[in-house]
Parts: structure tokens; sequence; C-alpha cells
């Protein structure tokens, strides 16, 4: 054991405890924030393959040994979603090892993610960032050797970092022998998988060991989607921003430098085209509501960009932020006429884009969610609204930070003007 990497946050941790990929691998990865909540009902899948078969295991339990995580206390009770393709592609399989004596089966991750929560935290949604750090292997100890000084059993572990430089191992260990034989991914969980450990880098359980008894593992259904593809015939590329309850989608299509705005009939099929407002050099859809209502931007001779929203019987009104310079788009609207988007400042330089709600019924701009680069994207009938942001470091709404300049955090913002950023 002496040659292998000594991390201080692991030291004085009994060996079977310690992840086999904090001894052998070197994630030296950046953290830009941790991440005060995160609203996620649905684990988001990564990249699949044609023939991928989608798992979601759902594993619920208690804590009952802590090893340097003071955020995390014997008898906190642990939920763990983890996604993965059982059909992942054999990466490599290793024999003999030092810390699986059977076999070794690593798979592909890409379409791994976890979420992971304990009490009194906010949950953690971690995702691929495609660094090569992130991990699937199954433990098939069938040929144990019998002087090993580790647990004789199979098991299967999960590791995964995220951009932001978040991570977690999430080993399951099993209670015998022979629960995976000659490799391949389950598709069920296997109810002899008894304990869980969870070991946590950059977030809540500060970067300690946490393990549990397993009360509970289930495959969860995960939704299946149907995907359709719009391409508009006046455009070498589509665009599409907006849907309303009845499945009219909203977009352009793009020959540049021209566009060709559309609503694309979802449930029956067809365009219709949206005639471009005279006088303007070109004229982009990118939202909707359920009346038909649309909005979205229009570029003048002289190169202004202004918003717009054009009501279901096709009439236009254009409007501008009072604090734009030369650039003003709508991208989203509400049933009752608020209208989400952005707005450059000619007034301060290191604010250009900032994002906005605009009353249709009363003209009036409330400007939201203040930073570097602010779109307000999407708008609920209730008046919250969805968006991204970009923050120098120094101003990080979510600290520590250890982004080398800026970082951008998605945000949701309620009617009653709280923020969440995430």
């Amino acid at each position: 054991m002496d040659d292998l990497p000594k991390d201080p946050k692991i030291a004085g941790l009994p060996t079977r405890y310690i992840p086999e990929h904090l001894l052998w691998e070197a994630f030296l990865m950046k953290t830009m924030c941790q991440t005060k909540l995160i609203i996620a009902a649905l684990m988001v899948l990564g990249p699949m393959s044609a023939n991928a078969e989608p798992v979601t295991w759902e594993i619920t339990g208690e804590i009952d040994e802590v090893y340097d995580s003071p955020g995390v206390s014997i008898g906190d009770g642990f939920s763990v979603l983890v996604n993965f393709d059982s059909d992942a592609s054999l990466v490599r399989a290793q024999t003999g090892g030092r810390f699986d004596p059977g076999t070794r089966y690593e798979y592909d991750a890409s379409a791994l993610s976890l979420l992971v929560s304990l009490p009194g935290h906010s949950d953690q949604l971690i995702t691929p960032f495609g660094e090569g750090n992130d991990l699937v292997w199954l433990r098939d100890n069938s040929g144990d050797r019998s002087d090993s000084e580790f647990d004789e059993v199979d098991g299967l572990t999960f590791a995964l970092y995220d951009i932001n430089g978040i991570g977690a191992a999430i080993v399951l260990r099993g209670s015998i022998l022979d629960i995976f034989s000659g490799g391949g991914l389950p598709t069920d969980p296997d109810p002899r998988l008894v304990e869980l450990e969870i070991a946590a880098f950059n977030w809540v359980v500060d970067e300690g060991i946490a393990l549990g008894e397993i009360s509970s593992i289930n495959r969860s259904s995960v939704p299946e989607y149907d995907y359709l593809s719009i391409d508009h015939a006046g455009g070498t590329d589509t665009q599409v921003f907006g849907i309303n309850n009845r499945g009219n989608v909203v977009g352009n299509g793009i020959a540049d430098p021209d566009t060709f705005p559309f609503v694309y009939a979802s449930k029956k099929g067809g365009f219709t085209d949206v005639a471009p407002l005279a006088g303007y050099s070109s004229t982009s859809v990118l939202g909707t509501n359920n009346r038909g209502d649309m909005v979205g931007s229009v570029v003048s001779p002289d190169g202004t960009t202004s918003g717009f929203i054009r009501d279901k019987d096709g009439n236009f009104a254009v409007f501008d932020h009072p604090d734009a310079d030369s650039f003003t788009q709508a991208r989203a609207v509400n049933n009752e006429g608020l209208v989400t988007g952005f707005r450059d400042d000619e007034e301060d330089q290191f604010q250009p884009e900032n994002g906005f709600i605009y009353d249709s019924n009363t003209g009036t701009f409330t400007d939201i969610v203040p930073s570097l680069f602010t779109i307000a994207h999407g708008i609920t009938s209730r008046g919250d609204v969805v968006g991204s942001a970009v923050f120098f470091m120094a101003d990080d709404p979510c600290p520590p930070s250890f982004a080398d300049t800026t970082v951008r955090y998605g945000w949701l913002r309620t009617v009653n003007g709280a923020v969440t950023y995430f």
C-alpha cells in the first residue's frame, strides 16, 4: 500500500472503506459552487446508444457508520436514485486484482446519473462531465482468493463527477458471493445487495464516507418519450423555442441571414408560416401561450433589436426596454400577458444583458436576477420565471467558488421574488 497516492481526507480510514478509485485515480477537478437546491423529480439521462436500456434504481436505508463526515449522523435515513444503462458496453475486465480477487468488469458510464438525498441537506444531483472520471463497475468475486483481506462478496459501484467538481461514489455490497456471475449489468436490483457506501466529494458529506444498511432497493419506472424531428422547408436549420398546451410549437427556419417564423401543429402535423412584421429586416418567434399569442424579436434596418408580442389575430405590438441600448428580446409569454426576456445596458459595460418581466397590459418592466449576463426565459401562468445567469467569481451567489473567472447558474424566481440558483 505504500506506493498508493496519499490523500489526507482518507488517512486513517480502514482500507475496506476506501473506494478503489480514491486510491488509484487522480480526480483533480475545480468546484465552482455547492448547489443550494436541486429541483429534480426525474433523473437526467446522459447520451444513450441505440440499444440502450435505461434503468433507475431507488435505494433507501439508514446510515450506521460514518467516517470524517460531520454533516451526516448515525441513524440518518438516506435515499439514492441511480440511473444507468444496463446495456452499457464493457470497457475492460480485470481479474485477480488486489481489490477484486475475482473479476472486475468496468462499463461505459456516459449514461450514469446519481441523485443523493440526506436529511437536513439539499438533494445532490450529479450528472456526467465526460472527462473520463466516471466509472461503473461490477465486482464478481466468484473466484475469490482465500487469503484476501477484503470482504468476499460481490458488489456494484457507481462513481461520477459533474462539471462543477461535485462527485460521489455509490458502492452496493452483496451479502454473499455469486450474486453476479459472468459479468453483465443487471436490469433489476438483487435483494441480496444489503449495504450501501456513500463517498462524497465537494458537498455535504465533507469528503468523508458514510455506510448504511439498505432497507429497500427497487427498480423505478422511467417514462418513455417519443421524439419528433421538425424541419422547416424554408431554412437550412430549424430552431424551436416554445410550445403551448395545445401542442403548437413556435420556432424559426434559418437560412442566414433570413429567418422564417412558423407555428408547427405537433398533434396534427403541418406548418403555418407567421408573416414577418413589415418594415423590419427579420422577425423571430420565440414563445407562445395557450391563447396563441406569440413573442419574439424583430430587427430594424439600423440593427436595433426590439421585442414584440403578437396576438392570436396577428396584431403586433413592438416594445423596447427603456434602459436598453439597442437590444430587447422577448422569450416567453404566459396566459396573463406577462412576457419574459432580456436586454442590453448602455450604462453598464459589465452588465451587457439583463433579465426582465414585461407586463403587456400596463407597459411596465421589472428587471430581475441582476448578473453579468441574465436571460429570463420561461414563465408560468402564476408568474414563476426560469432562466440563466453568469457571475464573476467575486459575486458568486452560492460560494465558495473556485471558478477561474465566471460561473453560470440556472435559476428559478418565484412570483414573490425569491430566487433559487442551481
